[in-house]
């Protein structure tokens, strides 16, 4: 692995017809998938979101919210999840923390015409992927970044016996970065991940 939006680009077209992400009674292919996010990319565009901005994700975790992720990344920016339960104070102190320039807190809808559509730009191994809050256990809630290269480096592990034919259980929390390997160990493995 070593570029996260060529990998899951060649998955969008290889696995073009395959269920991407399996919710209870509704499921999304990975074209799908890719014309779900470039609705959500389109919004970006219009709120002004560059590389390097960092996104807010205030959705419940659903096919949106990974969506969402995929838009963020094809923008070249980075995403944070805040819990959209938070009390209000939290959720704006958290956003002025990592300067967020725009939130995705909106269910959007695929359109079938935008399936075939891939073309960004690269990003760099040093690109900042996500951004984590710790706790806060301790004292106020750290941000902490991790690059496009960490998310690599860990799902390089073939410990994690991540291969296209196998689903993959989707049970963490968005803000966990335990999320990290069931929705982008899934999403480059090509395989099918399961919202439980």
């Amino acid at each position: 692995m070593n570029n996260i939006l060529s990998i899951l680009g060649e998955n969008m077209r290889k696995y073009r017809d395959k269920v991407a992400i399996a919710e209870s009674s509704r499921s999304i292919t990975y074209g799908d998938l890719n014309a779900l996010s470039n609705i959500y990319l389109q919004q970006l565009q219009v709120k002004g979101v560059q590389a390097h901005d960092v996104v807010a994700i205030e959705l419940e975790r659903s096919i949106e919210a990974i969506a969402a992720m995929v838009a963020v990344l094809k923008a070249g920016a980075a995403y944070t999840v805040i819990n959209k339960d938070y009390p209000e104070g939290r959720k704006q102190s958290m956003r002025e923390t990592i300067q967020v320039k725009a939130t995705i807190n909106e269910v959007l809808q695929p359109v079938p015409g935008l399936r075939e559509v891939w073309d960004f730009p690269a990003r760099t191994p040093e690109q900042l992927c996500y951004i984590v809050f710790t706790s806060g256990t301790t004292s106020t809630p750290k941000a902490v970044g991790i690059p496009d290269r960490g998310v690599l480096r860990l799902l390089g592990d073939e410990r994690l016996g991540l291969a296209p034919d196998k689903t993959i259980s989707h049970i963490s929390p968005l803000e966990f970065d335990a999320s990290i390997i069931e929705i982008w160990g899934g999403l480059l493995s090509g395989m099918t991940i399961s919202l439980l």
